[in-house]
């Protein structure tokens, strides 16, 4: 029996993306979905009901900004990975996303396996830079 590490959320406002991501996330052996949801508010109140490990979102959603999403999700003391969805994101967009606690940006066109490799990565290289900072310190334009 396979002990599960890894508990996933995720959030996607397209529902049929929302399912198939789903169903092909529920056969990953060492990831259990604990839920889904199609919004921002939907994805903070799950996160709140199940706290997950991980949290996947919509990185380029129009309807909220990422370091709104990311504050609400990481209140003081939370330890949660966040890896964020996205068809294109400007290189401001990325570096804002990276500054307000997003864990790793996957971009819709690497398919599955980029994804599962960040939800499974023990740390990404912005967590190692986070990590060295002290914590929760803000990355150096460099850095990021």
């Amino acid at each position: 029996m396979v002990e599960t590490a890894l508990t996933v959320v995720l959030q996607h406002h397209n529902r049929l993306f929302r399912e198939m991501l789903a169903a092909h996330l529920t056969r990953e052996p060492d990831i259990t979905l604990l839920g889904t949801a199609a919004s921002g508010p939907e994805l903070i109140q799950l996160c709140d009901l199940r706290r997950p490990t991980v949290a996947v979102f919509e990185a380029d959603a129009p309807r909220w900004s990422n370091d709104r999403l990311v504050s609400l999700l990481l209140p003081q003391g939370r330890l949660m990975r966040m890896i964020g969805m996205h068809q294109s994101l400007t290189t401001a967009h990325v570096i804002r996303a990276y500054e307000a606690g997003v864990t790793a940006l996957v971009p819709y066109s690497g398919g599955m396996e980029p994804l599962l490799g960040a939800i499974r990565a023990p740390s990404s290289p912005i967590e190692t830079a986070r990590a060295k900072r002290g914590g929760g310190d803000a990355l150096t334009r460099r850095e990021l």
